[in-house]
């Protein structure tokens, strides 16, 4: 599919949606207008496209259809209603139109602002048609400000819409000045009847002005302003209608009817009649009233004093409201500071009520604290009697109830109640879903009513239907006179065809038949609706929770004592309010009068206070609180109710932890033997527990009361000094008992509750740091009981340091039982430990439990003192065994203690006692061991150096078996007797064994010395001219002697001098040479006569003769002499071209090796001084070897032939040197690094 087409799918997919949309008319429904400027939003994009990219000539059809239909939308949503109700609906409607002006083939805009016009004429008709129904209704001077005020409020409702329907302004101007003139006719006659009502006239007529002025003057046309003119007739009026009134007044003021409350009340009317139409008095007129009011205040006083002795507070009230009226009409005549008889009116008839009041009160408070004196001891004996844990449970189901149309609410029956109880609890177990499928259930409720009585009756009794109305479900009018003419979706006439003279259907009327009608209960919503009635009808319901135990005893006396305090709260704000009124004396006594009153309630209220605390129930009491106010201070209630709460709480507490009452029954062993007969032992021993559980709920929930208490009262310092004291003896005495009946648990919840109380710890700390000593003492001394127990006692100890919150040693001191404490712990180590560990396969996995044992003993001790204090007694008690350790494997039970020694101190990062073995003694003693039992090289030396780094100087057996070690490594490697193995192992067992070391014995230098001075010749030959200067010297110095130890070369040299002493076994006269043979070979090697002593003096072994083994010179220089001493004589180096072939060459001569020598920067040479194993010898004297017999023969003839080695005999064939060649590097060791000076 192209890129193009799938455009064209997803614009028609749009249009299928608009569509929709215009068919389904959601604005209608929801009146959401957001929905048609959607469409037309759509559809103009939808048109662009078919239009321009996608040529479409069906789709455009449709899209015109659907504009016009959604131009018919719009025009039918413009009416009257919305233009009067919506100003911005209609610029929306206005807006969409012009839109689809763009696109549609007809101006829709045209269409809408056409039915808006429309509109608007028929709002001004029908304003004006109301104004022309109401003038003619302004034809009363009684009437005059209700009537002109309604005729104005449709005069201003039309005036904005007149720019619009500029015909009418001519009726309206019209309309407006016969106002004016009613106004004007009317206005003298209303200052004489209701002359207050003169002022709202006038504010009225300014604003017809204000209304009219505006209208004439957009029109071009003119108005004669109706405010002025009423000012006018008002000025004019007033000076006659005041000196008629005054004189009225004056006949109303007659001394024989001076008492007459009605006459009084004339009196003041017409006085206010004349303040009213006082616009310009003169000086004369104004004195004149004066003095009628005085005579007016004169009577209402008399009149006052009168009512006050025959007790009528009608009359009494209605004189006060005529002396309020006198002041306000004297105020505005004479200002602020006119005389007012008010005040004191009401400070006399204050009295007069509070007395009355008072004493109504007084005996009616007597009579209701004896009926709550009783209810009071049916209550308290009710509770008392039953259990106080049950006094929290449910006496009866929760209870339903529906709201009425009055507002009210009313109780589904008791049957019914309970199914819907059923129902809510079944959507409570399933989590409360808020799906609507799953929220609502459905019940059925019996209905009185099957007769039915026509929906509307005519004149003549027939029954007709009513019009529908226009605006459907949308209508706003709620008047009677609409429903009664029109019905509206959801009346029984609403789906009937619109016949005037069809029968209406008939509705349901009450009689006595029985139906069921079916309703939906939404619980998420609390609602129900009427399905029977197709869902209308929606009402709210309630659920109120059952009443418990407590509340069903108490609800009665609890519910009398509410009106009680109503009743006497209602008296109360009566009497302050007439307090306030009288003067300071008489406030006093009535004062004292209203607080003999208050007292008079304080028994009732203390009694049900108590009550109140007794079941717990926080919510009558604040509900009671709150309806006292501030007389609850008075009472001093607040006070009474923090005793009595304390002494509910204590009394509860104390019960708590009260022992369970003895019985006579076996106890001890008897009691064990009469269970384990009968078979009842495992169930005693459950309702032992359950019993001790129930009893431990019962004191964590009193113990959260008390807290509750304690915290709600934080801040008053004396009620918690109190509480604290109060608490501290209980819980002592609780502590005690605990303590005697070996109740650790009991002792710690104490403790721990003490603690958060903030009680006198260190009472309640002495019996129980007692019994954690005794309890440890005992557990420590007992045979049977395991060492665990003793850490039991101890964890429970820290328990009750942690609950107390404080540090262990405050409270108990273990040093008295440390002794046994350590012997118990030595046991675990000297007979459980060393015989696990001696077994022929121990398990080593069991240490660390053993250790573990020890070490959850000594974490429990504190403060640190007496853990270091049960350490020392241990060892004391461990050192004396460890040393007796004797027998047969008596090394293996050393190790094994020293093991549980070393593990037990690691874990306290302690050090070892001095006279064990540490952890890496015990550990070298091990490897020492088996490294000598399997021999192997790489193992003993490992075992050695490990031993070198501890201090195994230290102990005995490991210094023995470190010896043993050394000697078996001496023996596997062949070394020589004058070389330490231990400096040869050095501290690295992967690295060669290997050392330099200085010899500095003199006489052994002299040695040396003599062997270079012995075999120096003088003999100059071509090496000695190529190599250096040619110069013989005349002799050499020793200046220091290296002894060269390579226990690996060494190794490797020593088996090759047996290899080869054995292979001249096999040839007669190889080794040792004779004599002749030497003579013939221009003589014996002249090293041979010092060799043995040079060895001997530096306690190495002496050369082997049957191996022709001989000390023999090497030159070289500085750094190979080091790197040959090291790393052995390397075969790659051998010189290829020296005339006996690729060897390693020696010399007997020192002056020979000189030749090939370098110094270093002190001028010292190195020469080595090498064993060499010659073996069989291949004897030559040729002058040149190269060629006869040549290199390879030669090299061949040691290397695979039958001799180990070429003596070149230079001194036959050219009066030099002879030269001694190997072709195996392990023929050679060398021993010594000589160096020396040239003389």
């Amino acid at each position: 599919m192209g890129c193009g087409d799938s455009k064209g799918a997803a614009f028609k997919t749009r249009l299928d949606q608009v569509q929709a949309s215009v068919a389904n008319k959601p604005w209608r429904d929801r009146g959401d207008l957001r929905q048609i400027e959607w469409a037309v939003n759509e559809l103009e994009q939808i048109h662009g496209w078919f239009h321009s990219e996608g040529k479409d000539l069906a789709e455009l059809a449709r899209i015109q259809r659907l504009a016009d239909l959604i131009t018919e939308e719009l025009t039918s949503l413009m009416d009257v209603r919305l233009i009067k109700s919506d100003t911005a609906a209609v610029q929306t409607l206005i807006r969409a139109a012009k839109q689809l002006d763009n696109f549609r083939a007809t101006r829709a805009s045209d269409m809408v602002l056409q039915k808006r016009k429309g509109c608007i004429s028929q709002i001004v008709k029908e304003s004006l048609s109301a104004v022309n129904s109401y003038l003619p209704l302004v034809n009363s001077p009684q009437t005059l400000k209700e009537t002109v005020g309604k005729v104005l409020g449709h005069l201003k409702q039309a005036a904005p819409s007149m720019g619009e329907a500029p015909d009418n302004v001519p009726a309206m101007l019209h309309q407006c000045s016969s106002l004016g003139s009613k106004i004007l006719d009317f206005i003298p006659a209303l200052m004489d009847v209701k002359p207050r009502d003169a002022d709202d006239v006038e504010r009225l007529a300014l604003s017809l002005d204000d209304v009219a002025e505006n209208l004439s003057r957009s029109h071009g046309h003119s108005w004669e302003n109706v405010g002025p003119q009423i000012k006018q007739i008002r000025a004019e009026a007033s000076t006659n209608l005041v000196a008629e009134k005054l004189d009225l007044l004056e006949a109303a003021l007659k001394p024989e009817l001076a008492g007459d409350c009605t006459n009084i009340g004339s009196a003041v009317k017409l006085s206010s009649d004349i303040c009213a139409l006082w616009i310009a008095p003169d000086e004369a007129q104004k004195a004149r009233l004066g003095g009628l009011m005085d005579r007016i205040a004169a009577n209402i006083q008399s009149a006052f004093d009168e009512s006050i002795a025959l007790g009528d507070t009608g009359s009494m009230t209605t004189l006060l409201s005529f002396a309020k009226d006198l002041d306000d009409q004297r105020k505005q005549m004479r200002g602020a500071d006119a005389p007012a008889i008010s005040k004191d009116l009401e400070r006399k008839k204050a009295g007069v009520t509070l007395n009355a009041l008072i004493g109504n009160a007084e005996n009616n408070v007597k009579k209701q604290s004896e009926a709550l004196h009783t209810l009071f001891q049916e209550a308290e004996a009710k509770v008392l009697k039953a259990e106080r844990d049950s006094l929290k449970t449910i006496a009866e189901g929760a209870r339903w109830k529906f709201k009425l149309g009055s507002g009210g609410f009313k109780d589904f029956s008791e049957e019914k109640s309970a199914e819907v109880e059923r129902l809510y609890q079944d959507w409570c177990s399933k989590g409360k879903p808020v799906q609507p499928s799953d929220r609502r259930y459905e019940i059925s409720i019996p209905v009185r009513g099957g007769t039915t009585r026509p929906s509307l009756a005519s004149a003549d009794g027939s029954h007709l239907l009513r019009k529908r109305c226009s605006y459907g479900d949308k209508c706003y009018r709620k008047n009677p006179e609409h429903k009664r003419d029109f019905c509206h979706p959801g009346d029984p006439d609403w789906e009937a065809e619109d016949n005037p003279g069809k029968a209406a259907p008939e509705v349901p009327v009450d009689s006595e038949e029985i139906r069921q009608e079916r309703y939906s209960m939404d619980f998420l919503l609390m609602t129900q609706v009427n399905l029977s009635k197709g869902g209308r009808g929606m009402r709210n319901i309630n659920r109120v929770e059952g009443m418990t135990v407590a509340q069903k005893l108490t609800h009665e006396h609890f519910g009398k004592v509410i009106e009680f305090v109503k009743e006497a709260e209602n008296t109360f704000t009566q009497a302050e309010m007439e307090l306030h009124i009288l003067g300071e004396a008489e406030r006093a006594t009535m004062e004292k009068q209203v607080d003999s009153l208050t007292n008079a309630m304080r028994p009732a209220l203390k009694e049900f206070l108590q009550l109140a605390v007794l079941v717990n129930d926080r919510k009558v009491i604040d509900e009671v609180m709150a309806l006292l106010g501030v007389h609850a201070e008075r009472l001093r209630l607040t006070d009474e109710l923090k005793e009595i709460r304390l002494s509910d709480v204590l009394g509860e507490l104390t019960q708590a932890y009260a022992r369970s009452p003895a019985r006579a029954a076996p106890r001890g062993w008897n009691l064990l033997k009469q269970l384990c007969k009968r078979q009842m032992l495992n169930c005693r021993l459950g309702l032992v527990k359950t019993k001790r559980e129930h009893a431990k709920i019962f004191r964590r929930h009193v113990e959260m009361r008390c807290q509750a208490l304690l915290s709600e009262y934080e801040h008053d310092k004396d009620f918690g000094a109190k509480f604290r004291r109060e608490s501290t003896q209980i819980l002592l005495a609780a502590l005690r008992d605990a303590a005697s009946r070996l109740e650790t648990e009991v002792v710690i919840g104490i403790l721990k509750t003490a603690a958060s109380w903030q009680c006198d710890m260190d009472q309640l700390l002495v019996p129980a740091g007692q019994l954690v000593v005794d309890l440890t003492g005992s557990a420590c001394k007992a045979n049977l009981q395991p060492l665990s127990r003793v850490t039991e006692v101890l964890s429970e100890g820290d328990a009750m340091a942690k609950a107390a919150q404080r540090p262990v040693g405050s409270f108990y001191d273990l040093n008295t039982v440390l002794p046994v404490m350590a012997e118990k712990c030595f046991e675990v180590v000297q007979k459980d430990y060393m015989q696990a560990a001696l077994q022929a396969d121990p398990d080593a996995s069991r240490m660390p439990s053993f250790v573990k044992q020890v070490l959850d003993v000594r974490s429990k001790l504190q403060p640190v003192e007496v853990a270091e204090g049960f350490d020392a007694k241990l060892w004391k008690r461990f050192e004396p065994w460890y040393r007796r350790l004797q027998g047969e494997g008596a090394s293996q039970k050393q190790t094994a203690a020293s093991e549980w020694a070393i593990a037990y101190c690691e874990q306290l990062k302690i050090p070892v006692p001095k006279w064990m073995m540490d952890k890496d003694q015990v550990e070298a003693l091990r490897k020492l061991q088996a490294a000598v039992d399997t021999g192997d090289e790489k193992a003993l030396r490992e075992a050695v150096v490990f031993a070198k780094l501890t201090d195994c100087k230290t102990d005995t057996a490991l210094l023995q078996k470190y010896d043993e070690a050394l000697a078996r490594l001496r023996h596997l490697k062949r070394l020589p007797s004058g070389w330490e193995v231990t400096d040869l192992v050095g501290d690295d067992a992967s690295a060669k064994m290997f050392k330099k070391a200085d010899l500095e014995d003199p006489k052994l230098k002299e040695l040396f010395q003599k062997l270079f001075d012995d075999t120096k010749a003088s003999i100059v030959t071509r090496d000695r001219a190529t190599r250096g200067d040619g110069v013989m010297p005349r002799g050499y110095r020793v200046e220091k002697i290296i002894s060269v130890m390579n226990a690996e070369s060494w190794g490797a040299y020593m088996k090759r001098v047996d290899e080869i002493s054995e292979q001249c076994r096999r040839f007669s006269g190889a080794a040792p040479t004779a004599d002749s043979v030497w003579a013939e070979w221009s003589g014996k090697v002249h090293t041979a006569a010092h060799g043995e002593a040079i060895l001997q003096g530096a306690h190495l072994p002496g050369l082997a003769a049957d191996a022709n083994e001989f000390l023999m010179f090497h030159g070289t220089k500085p750094e190979a002499a080091d790197s040959i001493a090291k790393n052995h004589f390397d075969m790659a180096f051998a010189c290829k071209t020296g005339l006996f072939g690729a060897g390693l060459y020696f010399a007997e001569s020192s002056s020979k090796s000189d030749e090939y020598v370098k110094g270093d920067a002190k001028g010292w040479y190195p020469m080595i001084l090498c064993r060499v194993t010659l073996g069989r010898i291949n004897y030559c004297s040729n002058k040149d070897p190269v060629t006869d017999p040549g290199r390879d023969k030669l090299e061949s003839s040691c290397i695979g032939g039958e001799f180990h080695s070429v003596l070149g005999d230079r001194m036959k064939a050219r009066g030099t040197y002879r030269e001694f060649v190997v072709y195996d590097h392990y023929q050679v060791y060398p021993h010594f690094i000589v160096w020396y000076s040239r003389i």
